[in-house]
């Protein structure tokens, strides 16, 4: 379902209404991600799994919080805990899975900030929850003509901090649609 610029504005600000307080990573994850996939009129369970376990290189095994085989590693934490651990972690996960499964990019989150890692693009885009009800509309024409959301960073946050790349973009009916080459 393609919904309007207005509806995911509006979805947008309800989200962050409602999660403006999370911070329980083992009670709150996947219902976060419910609901953030909702956003965008995506239903969650189309596109991707939680828990996925997976075997490491050192044989011993974890979960992937949120795996979208080709696409996104979700590694979540709870508030206030440190997003480069969050990244170590999912980049462990990322080295043991199959070279087809392997995703493009890896988002890191503690309920109130975000990291969307690019790796192919060695990017990464930091925005915080409170940002996705301030984004701006940003129409560029791809293959299927959809319509582009960006985060404003806020005081303090940056747009690609490693290599002055584009804030993740939020597309209608698609998901968040990290920076394009």
């Amino acid at each position: 379902m393609r919904l309007s610029w207005n509806e995911v504005r509006a979805r947008a600000a309800a989200f962050a209404r409602k999660w403006a307080d999370a911070g329980y990573e083992k009670g709150e994850t996947q219902s976060f991600y419910n609901d953030f996939f909702h956003i965008f009129g995506v239903r969650r369970e189309s596109v991707a799994r939680y828990e996925e376990r997976v075997r490491k290189l050192d044989d011993t095994s974890g979960f992937l919080d949120l795996f979208w085989p080709g696409v996104l590693i979700v590694e979540q934490k709870s508030a206030g805990r440190d997003l480069r651990a969050a990244y170590e972690q999912a980049g462990s996960y990322f080295d043991a899975l199959s070279e087809s499964e392997r995703p493009r990019f890896i988002l890191v989150s503690n309920f109130q900030r975000f990291e969307l890692h690019d790796r192919l693009q060695r990017d990464v885009a930091a925005f915080r929850l409170d940002q996705l009800t301030g984004a701006r509309r940003e129409v560029r024409l791809h293959s299927r003509g959809s319509q582009k959301v960006v985060p404003r960073p806020g005081p303090g946050q940056h747009r690609g901090r490693r290599t002055g790349g584009e804030a993740p973009r939020l597309a209608p009916g698609r998901g968040l649609s990290p920076p394009r080459p």
